[in-house]
């Protein structure tokens, strides 16, 4: 029996070896820690008396009643993006942001908010976008015109004002790839400025749930390995205590008696591996992908993508997020992991 049990517990640690590294993320490894970090910038030319709302990946939002400098009271994981955007503008201006978007690597300080005044007897144009995926873009004219790119949710402001008094029409010139964005209130006259326009985007994918939704339960690895004793295993993932963005990561070997992992296996306990945290999701019509980071028991911070591609798991280390930074880019990855390195939801 004392025997039997080291064999077990070197066996466990083997499996979990495995798990961990099974679904790696072909060069793109774990590793590294930091933040999360604050995002801010600059505003400049606001007229006195005057505010500006901004907010950032559409929410958080901060009121500059003058000028200066900004910082969101939000914070953002490593490696997350970040979308600065205008959701009010001020009365009798039009602001715009410059460097508004991108990874969050440290403490960003340079997004930069210009306002400047409108021409007589014109108003503003914009609304907020809801529902667009991460690594997607939507172009948006107003009157068959004046093409606005759009890439992430929160509000919009057309660059060209329009006359007071005049007729304006918001519709999608083109709509992000894999995702339909429908237009409401989009159309008026235009008796001072607009901000009420909306555009809400979906599809992309409509069975498997964004989030930690999507990763809660127990997935069992496919990949069969011998454990000694004519046994065999797989490693069991299991999402705990799940919350909208976090969840504790747990492990287990599950144990057949027999060499190819068939019948019904045994749980050999479960261990507490660390806690994930969800940053932002993205999808495909196949693939949802969660870019998070990961926090040991001992405390190690590393940036992880848990990414569903239909009843499957799969683990990637994200060390480097310039190699999958959308969803389709993970969908292109999990193109070349065989789908016995995943696991299967139980």
């Amino acid at each position: 029996m004392r025997n039997d049990g080291l064999r077990v517990r070197g066996s466990l640690a083997l499996l979990l070896a495995l798990g961990v590294v099974g679904c790696g993320g072909g060069g793109d490894g774990a590793g590294g820690s930091g933040g999360p970090y604050s995002v801010g910038g600059t505003v400049a030319g606001l007229a006195s008396g005057t505010s500006v709302v901004l907010a950032n990946n559409g929410a958080d939002p901060l009121t500059m009643g003058s000028n200066g400098s900004f910082t969101f009271s939000a914070l953002v994981a490593r490696d997350a993006a970040y979308a600065v955007t205008v959701k009010t503008q001020p009365s009798g201006q039009i602001c715009a942001v410059a460097r508004g978007t991108g990874t969050a690597t440290a403490d960003v300080a340079d997004v930069a908010v210009s306002c400047q005044a409108l021409a007589g007897n014109t108003v503003t144009l914009g609304g907020t976008v809801t529902g667009l995926q991460a690594g997607t873009t939507l172009v948006l004219q107003n009157n068959a015109g004046n093409d606005l790119s759009v890439g992430s949710n929160g509000g919009f402001t057309f660059s060209n004002p329009v006359a007071a008094g005049s007729a304006y029409a918001v519709t999608v010139k083109t709509q992000p790839a894999g995702q339909t964005c429908t237009v409401t209130a989009g159309s008026g006259t235009a008796n001072g400025s607009v901000s009420g326009v909306s555009v809400a985007c979906v599809g992309a994918v409509s069975d498997i749930p964004l989030g930690t939704a999507g990763l809660a339960g127990d997935w069992l690895q496919g990949q069969c390995s011998a454990v000694g004793g004519g046994r065999s295993g797989r490693v069991l993932v299991r999402a705990a205590n799940v919350t909208a963005t976090s969840l504790t990561y747990q492990q287990s070997v599950m144990f057949y008696e027999n060499s190819t992992c068939a019948g019904t296996g045994s749980l050999n306990g479960i261990t507490t591996l660390g806690t994930f945290v969800v940053a932002r999701s993205g999808a495909t019509a196949n693939v949802v992908a969660n870019w998070g980071t990961f926090t040991g028991i001992n405390g190690v911070a590393s940036p992880f993508i848990w990414a569903r591609k239909r009843d499957l798991l799969c683990l990637l280390g994200d060390s480097n997020p310039s190699v999958l930074p959308t969803a389709a880019d993970v969908e292109a990855h999990l193109a070349i992991v065989p789908e016995w390195a995943c696991y299967a939801k139980q």
